[in-house]
């Protein structure tokens, strides 16, 4: 018991150092400036890699950090885990591709990291309220309701534009 006491003494003082009040606690500048770009730096390594997306154990390799660090610097920047920000992006990103009317549901389900398109219809429906084709059947109603009134008509009404 004694030698436990006086090694539980030791580790105090060794962790405890005392100093005086009125000097302050010195932190890390390098660990400060470190933590605060990780967010960024994590966000950038996510939309770099939206069509294959990373693990939790990847990408906190990749930012030199451990997944518990990753972890909890995400939930305080993000309010969330890397994984549900990782999806966040690359939903937000998926809708982005969705304004292009080249790219077929299919593409862009794949450009988003997501191999199957149900699975990626599914999740992106409970994301946004609606599917992305119904999010794409609302955006052509919406530019055809920005046309000018004429034009709408003609597009609406499939009447044919008169000879000229």
């Amino acid at each position: 018991k004694a030698g436990e006491a006086l090694a539980n003494e030791v580790a105090n003082a060794l962790v405890h150092s005392r100093r005086d009040m009125s000097v302050p606690q010195r932190a890390d500048a390098h660990a400060i400036t470190e933590d605060r770009s990780l967010p960024n730096r994590l966000v950038s390594l996510m939309e770099q890699n939206l069509d294959f997306p990373l693990g939790l154990e990847e990408l906190a390799d990749a930012l030199a950090v451990s997944q518990r660090t990753l972890s909890r610097v995400c939930q305080r920047t993000f309010g969330e885990s890397p994984i549900r920000l990782y999806l966040r992006i690359r939903l937000q990103a998926a809708r982005n591709f969705l304004f292009y009317e080249e790219f077929s549901i299919k593409d862009v389900a794949l450009a988003a990291g997501f191999s199957y398109p149900a699975v990626f219809s599914r999740v992106f429906k409970k994301q946004y309220g609606q599917t992305p084709r119904e999010f794409r059947a609302r955006l052509r109603e919406g530019q055809n309701m920005a046309l000018r009134p004429e034009i709408r008509r003609l597009i609406t009404n499939r009447i044919p534009a008169p000879a000229p």
